[in-house]
C-alpha cells in the first residue's frame, strides 16, 4: 500500500509539471495567433489539462477551497505558475544575449518531456491497482475513468503534441528576443564610456589654462617663453590621448559636470533594472547583466574623483603663481628709469587683460566649487591654498593702484634726470 501510494504521489506531481508546460504552451499559441483554430492535438492537451486539475482537487475541503483567503491563494499561485522557464540575459564581446539560446531550449524541453512521460508511462493510480479496487469501490460504483492523460500515453501522441507546441514555445522565445531588445541601449552606454580617458581629459584641460595671463616678454624672466611652449606642446599630446571623438572638442568645466551626471544617471539606470522580469512563460533573470554593467560608470566616477580635485590645485598653482609674479613686478624697487618704463608697460599689459584675469580666477573657484558639489575630497594642503587665493588677488589690486597713484610722483622724478642727462644707472 505504500508503494502504491508514493507512486501514485509521484504520478499527480509528474502529471501537474507537464500540465503547466503544456498549458503554457497553449496559452502562448492563443497569444500569437488569437484568432486561428486550435489544432485537434492542442485540444486535447486542453482536454487533458482540464482533467489533471480535476483530479488534483479530488479528496479537498470544500469549506477551504470556496473561502476568499484558499482562493486568493490559487490565484498567487497560479500566478507563479506562469512563468515556468527561466532564462538569463547576459553581457558579452559582441552585446547582450539570452542563454540558453533557443535551439538548447528546444532540445532540452524535448527531452525532460520524454523522460517524464517515459517516468508516467510505468505508474500507475492508486485506484487503478487491482489489488485496491475493491477497497476503494463501494458496490453500485464505477471504477474512476480512465484519465487522459493516461490516454495521451498510450496513444503515443506525445511526440505529435510536442511537435504542435513546438512552435508556440518558439513563439514565447521570440518575445523574450524582444524584450532583450530593451537592454540595447546599456551597450551603447559601454561602448561610449569605453572611449572616455579622464585623465587625458583632465590634462587636457588644466594644459588649456596654463597659458601666460601676460605676453612672454612682459613676465619676470624669458623661462616663461620655454615654458608656454612646453605648455602648447603638452596641450596637444594630451587632445591626442582623449580620443578621436573628443579630441576636436574642448574641454571645458561642463564637460566633466555633463559626463558626471550622465554617469550617475547610467548608474541609476543600471540599478532600477529588474533582477527578474516575466515575459509570458518565460522569466528573465537580468542579475548577472547589472553585475557586469556597473563596474563601467563606477569606474570612471572613482577616475574623476581623483582626477578633479588634483585639476582644480593644478588650476590654482598655475594661476597664484602668475598673480603672485605681477604682484612682485608690480611692487619692486624702481632704481632706474628702465626698471620704471617695464613697470608702467606691464601695469598697462595687466590692465588691458584684467578680464582674463577675473575670467581665470572664476575658472579656479568654479573647478574647486564643482569638487565640493559632487562630494569630491580635496587634500587638506590643497583646500587650504586655495582659501588664500582671494588674499592673493587682493595683493595684485592694490600693488596696481599703489603704482598708478604713485604714477605723477615717479614720472616728474625720472623726468628730471633724463633732463639733465644723469639716470641712475645708465643701461650697459
Amino acid at each position: 500500500m505504500a508503494d502504491y501510494m508514493m507512486c501514485d504521489t509521484l504520478q499527480q506531481v509528474l502529471s501537474a509539471s507537464v500540465m503547466d508546460m503544456l498549458q503554457a504552451g497553449i496559452h502562448e499559441k492563443q497569444v500569437a495567433a488569437a484568432t486561428a483554430p486550435v489544432s485537434s492535438v492542442a485540444d486535447n492537451a486542453a482536454v487533458i489539462s482540464n482533467e489533471v486539475a480535476n483530479q488534483a482537487s479530488l479528496g479537498s475541503d470544500a469549506a477551504a477551497a470556496s473561502s476568499p483567503e484558499s482562493t486568493a491563494e490559487e490565484a498567487a499561485s497560479q500566478s507563479a505558475r506562469s512563468c515556468i522557464f527561466e532564462v538569463e540575459v547576459v553581457l558579452t564581446i559582441t552585446g547582450t544575449k539570452i542563454t540558453p539560446s533557443i535551439s538548447q531550449f528546444l532540445r532540452a524541453l524535448e527531452a525532460l518531456l520524454s523522460d517524464w512521460m517515459g517516468v508516467l508511462s510505468g505508474l500507475r493510480r492508486l485506484w487503478e491497482a487491482d489489488e485496491v479496487t475493491s477497497l476503494i469501490t463501494s458496490p453500485g460504483e464505477e471504477n474512476p475513468p480512465h484519465t487522459p492523460l493516461a490516454a495521451l500515453i498510450d496513444a503515443g501522441d506525445l511526440r505529435g503534441l510536442v511537435a504542435q507546441l513546438t512552435q508556440s514555445w518558439q513563439a514565447a522565445f521570440a518575445r523574450v528576443e524582444d524584450f532583450r531588445q530593451s537592454y540595447t541601449p546599456f551597450e551603447d552606454i559601454l561602448r561610449r564610456n569605453d572611449s572616455v580617458n579622464v585623465p587625458a581629459m583632465a590634462a587636457a584641460y588644466v594644459e588649456s589654462f596654463s597659458g601666460q595671463l601676460l605676453p612672454a616678454s612682459q613676465a619676470v624672466t624669458g623661462s616663461a617663453l620655454t615654458a608656454q611652449d612646453d605648455s602648447q606642446q603638452s596641450s596637444k599630446a594630451a587632445a591626442a590621448a582623449i580620443g578621436p571623438q573628443q579630441a576636436g572638442a574642448t574641454i571645458s568645466l561642463k564637460t566633466f559636470k555633463d559626463l558626471m551626471d550622465d554617469l550617475r544617471r547610467q548608474l541609476k539606470d543600471i540599478h532600477d533594472l529588474s533582477d527578474k522580469s516575466d515575459v509570458g512563460m518565460f522569466r528573465v533573470d537580468a542579475h548577472q547583466l547589472k553585475t557586469a554593467l556597473l563596474p563601467s560608470p563606477t569606474a570612471l566616477l572613482a577616475q574623476l574623483g581623483q582626477c578633479l580635485p588634483r585639476a582644480a590645485a593644478q588650476l590654482y598653482a598655475v594661476f597664484v603663481d602668475q598673480v603672485h609674479s605681477a604682484t612682485s613686478i608690480l611692487k619692486a624697487s624702481i632704481s632706474s628709469v628702465e626698471d620704471y618704463v617695464h613697470q608702467l608697460a606691464f601695469l598697462e599689459t595687466l590692465k588691458a587683460n584684467q578680464s582674463k584675469v577675473d575670467e581665470h580666477y572664476n575658472q579656479v573657484q568654479a573647478a574647486f566649487e564643482l569638487v565640493l558639489e559632487y562630494g569630491m575630497t580635496v587634500p587638506a594642503m590643497d583646500m587650504a591654498a586655495y582659501h588664500t587665493l582671494t588674499a592673493d588677488m587682493n595683493a595684485l589690486q592694490q600693488a596696481a593702484e599703489d603704482v598708478e597713484a604713485h604714477q605723477e610722483e615717479q614720472t616728474e622724478a625720472f623726468g628730471q634726470e633724463l633732463g639733465n642727462g644723469k639716470p641712475r644707472h645708465p643701461s650697459s
